[in-house]
């Protein structure tokens, strides 16, 4: 009479975590034990252990640097027997491995305002690429990461408020290799990037006409006087160039 081994069967657990985050804790379950059989805390009444306390190990290849994306979690029983309480043991692996899933990071990517031009009658245009010009909120970018690219866009000539757009951000990795080598790998794929436009505003020139005064001796008729053209009037401040009254 032959009798084969039982089948335990090993499932490890499916796991999630935010790109620049440490890896969670790697956990599995076993199940498959014979009736009244289970490890130390499984309330069995036959307890079983690991032979020389040799255990299943889990483990990833993913890092803290792994952009977002799936990546195996595997449970390896090289070495590792279950054992009853004579030394025997009565069973076999079978193996479930498990997903590492790796989602994007959150940032907001908010445009500064810019509010400290005054009408001159030119067009100003706001195409930035650069801090300061922008700033992040929320989760922000994670450590040795840097926006190399975004564009802010933006354009206006009298006065009143325009938006200012945000568009093509680009984020990238670097590592210094050598002193004098630095390497770049894109990871923009592992942000999830929102944006908040901002205002180019242009206020008023400021500038006060005052109409002249004209003296008539008394004749007993009514004047009125109606006159569009300089020099009736005088011009306290400076018209922006090319403009006119």
């Amino acid at each position: 009479i032959t009798i084969a081994p039982a089948r335990l069967t090993i499932t490890a657990a499916d796991k999630s975590k935010i790109y620049g985050e440490e890896n969670p804790e790697l956990t599995y379950t076993i199940s498959g034990f014979g009736e009244n059989e289970g490890l130390s805390g499984s309330g069995a009444s036959r307890i079983l252990h690991f032979e020389n306390n040799v255990e299943p190990s889990v483990s990833t290849n993913a890092t803290t640097e792994s952009p977002a994306g799936s990546y195996p979690i595997t449970v390896s029983v090289t070495g590792v027997r279950v054992l009853n309480a004579n030394e025997v043991c009565n069973y076999e692996w079978f193996v479930e491995d498990a997903t590492l899933r790796v989602l994007r990071r959150t940032v907001n990517i908010v445009a500064n305002s810019k509010t400290d031009i005054i009408y001159d009658g030119n067009e100003h245009t706001y195409r930035e690429t650069a801090w300061p010009y922008y700033r992040f909120t929320g989760s922000g970018l994670m450590s040795g990461d840097k926006v190399t690219n975004v564009l802010l866009d933006g354009s206006r000539i009298v006065a009143g408020t325009t938006t200012i757009t945000l568009s093509n951000v680009t984020v990238k990795h670097y590592e210094v290799v050598a002193p004098g080598d630095t390497t770049w790998t894109d990871v923009t794929q592992s942000y999830e990037a929102s944006y908040q436009n901002g205002e180019l505003t242009i206020s008023p020139l400021n500038i006060t006409i005052t109409p002249k005064s004209y003296t008539h001796d008394f004749t007993g008729h009514t004047y009125s006087w109606a006159n569009t053209e300089s020099p009736h009037y005088d011009i306290t401040g400076t018209l922006a160039q090319n403009d006119s009254i």
